[in-house]
């Protein structure tokens, strides 16, 4: 999963340092079924990150009692969820950079 020397940003804060981000930043998650393209569920305030300076590695810990199928990956390994954990940050980013692209 990780190369060495690999980078990352976090989603919540959009820094790279290892400031943590809690999950109060986090404006939602959202889930489909991977196999039927339905959705799921969303989520407010589901969880924080922080990276991992050492790995490079975005880190999170997910909400008491949840468990997600993170199908071939090792355990504690969410990259299936890369967009589902942090969607609604992602989509306000895509936003912002869309209007400041428009207003140069």
């Amino acid at each position: 999963m990780l190369l060495p020397g690999a980078h990352c940003i976090n989603p919540l804060n959009w820094k790279t340092d290892i400031s943590t981000a809690l999950a109060s930043e986090n404006l939602g998650a959202r889930f489909y079924d991977d196999a039927r393209g339905e959705f799921l569920r969303e989520v407010d305030v589901y969880c924080g990150a922080q990276i991992n300076t050492e790995t490079g590695a975005l880190t999170t810990t997910l909400p008491v009692g949840e468990e997600l199928d993170i199908g071939p990956f090792p355990e504690g390994v969410y990259h299936r969820y890369d967009y589902a954990l942090w969607y609604r940050n992602l989509q306000t980013n895509v936003g912002d950079r869309i209007t400041a692209f428009l207003n140069q």
